[in-house]
């Protein structure tokens, strides 16, 4: 295919030339012969100009004369002087005129004035051996200069041909050897050439997909991401899309570009098709464990608010009660002693330990599960904005709607922890 197609351009390249040979030797023909029948005719005016007297008084033998200086002439081959009847004045003759051909000679016939006035004519028939010799040299040397350009282009134009060659292959051997799909299509969607990596992903040899429209060729799948960006490639734009189809008894994604190709070739577009499904799996991997994460924590954190939980009622029912019959057999045993003393003393001592003990329990359970939780989160805000304008003094004003949508205690407590982390966080960085 390749010699015919340099076949075909160096027959082209001759005929081409020959064109131009033959318009510049028909221009070169038409140029000189004007040139010389110009240069004839003022030969002809200045014959014209000595011979005007001897036409005038009819002198033969001047006219003769003056036409017998004619023989230096290369081109000339027969001039005579005609008197005003048309009868012959004076002819003149080259040696050797049976030789020269008519079809080789050009003839001239101009009047000759004197004095303002016509006295007869001039007739002179010249030979086209120098124009011809001229026009062969034309040729001779344009085709001198052809043949010099030519072989002074042909090395560069090997060169280039070779440079072409190298990057031709080198495209060839990057095109194929690409892991990833590549494709060149035209307008209409016929595969004009694709590597073998896209040619296994669709399952079939590349001989059988050349010239077919790539979208018939796809394996049962998805095949709109293909339409979709091969018509915005198409339209000028580059497009990214995702695909993904069943190959080898299972199915895989794939990252699909296609984009517009400025080239000879209009209205193509280049296709490459990435394969994605680790990526894939991976990432699905990933949100999996993403979400076991969340699960954990969520867990977590229910396992931490039961236990919490667990220990604010223990707290509340068995320290609360120690504590409570503690203050009681106190208060008994204040009225068995004397008035005043150092028992009397201790034992109030004691009893307010007892008390800033039963508080400190109070506290505790408080941050381990608020009571005031069991009769809703409304209340339980209200009580925790209460209690930092107390403890700290800062005015807190809460704003909530008239009715709660029903939460589970499990929300309920979500919500007042977040609440509570964010009220102790301004409590913190505030400085008050």
């Amino acid at each position: 295919m390749a010699l015919v197609r340099l076949r075909l351009t160096a027959l082209l390249l001759a005929l081409t030339l020959a064109l131009l040979l033959g318009l510049m030797v028909l221009h070169q023909w038409y140029t000189s012969r004007q040139a010389f029948v110009s240069e004839l005719r003022i030969q002809a005016a200045i014959v014209g100009a000595q011979a005007g007297a001897a036409l005038l008084f009819d002198d033969s033998v001047g006219a003769h004369e003056i036409l017998a200086a004619l023989h230096h002439s290369s081109i000339l081959v027969e001039a005579a002087l005609f008197r005003p009847d048309g009868t012959v004045l004076a002819r003149w003759q080259a040696e050797n005129t049976t030789l020269v051909a008519a079809s080789d000679t050009t003839t001239l016939l101009q009047p000759v004035e004197f004095r303002e006035r016509t006295v007869g004519s001039i007739f002179l028939r010249a030979r086209l051996d120098a124009l011809s010799a001229d026009l062969l040299r034309f040729v001779f040397s344009f085709l001198l200069m052809t043949l010099t350009a030519i072989l002074l282009a042909l090395p560069l134009s090997q060169r280039l041909r070779r440079r072409a060659s190298e990057a031709e292959a080198l495209f060839d051997g990057f095109f194929d050897a690409s892991p990833f799909g590549m494709a060149i299509v035209d307008a209409q969607g016929h595969c004009l050439r694709l590597n073998h990596t896209l040619a296994g992903t669709l399952g079939q040899p590349a001989r059988r997909l050349i010239g077919r429209r790539l979208i018939d060729a796809l394996p049962a799948g998805d095949g709109d991401p293909w339409r979709k960006a091969m018509n915005e490639a198409l339209h000028g734009l580059t497009a990214v899309g995702e695909w993904s189809a069943p190959l080898a008894g299972e199915r895989r994604d794939f990252l699909l570009l296609a984009f517009p190709i400025a080239a000879r070739r209009s209205g193509a577009c280049g296709v490459v098709v990435v394969d994605i499904s680790e990526r894939k799996r991976d990432q699905r991997e990933l949100e999996d464990s993403r979400r076991l994460l969340c699960q954990l924590a969520h867990r977590r954190e229910q396992l931490i608010d039961a236990e919490h939980k667990r220990l604010a009622i223990e707290i509340h029912d068995e320290l609360g009660q120690v504590l409570t019959a503690a203050l009681l057999r106190l208060r008994l045993l204040r009225r068995l002693l004397p008035a005043e003393g150092e028992a009397v003393t201790a034992s109030g001592e004691i009893e307010e330990l007892l008390r800033e003990a039963q508080a400190g329990m109070r506290a505790i359970a408080t941050r381990l599960r608020p009571a005031v939780l069991g009769f809703g989160l409304a209340p339980a805000l209200e009580w925790l904005s209460e209690r930092l304008m107390k403890d700290s003094g800062i005015d807190c004003r809460l704003q909530l709607p008239p009715t709660l949508p029903p939460l589970d205690e499990e929300t309920a407590l979500a919500c007042f922890r977040i609440v509570q982390e964010a009220l102790h966080n301004c409590l913190k960085h505030s400085g008050a």
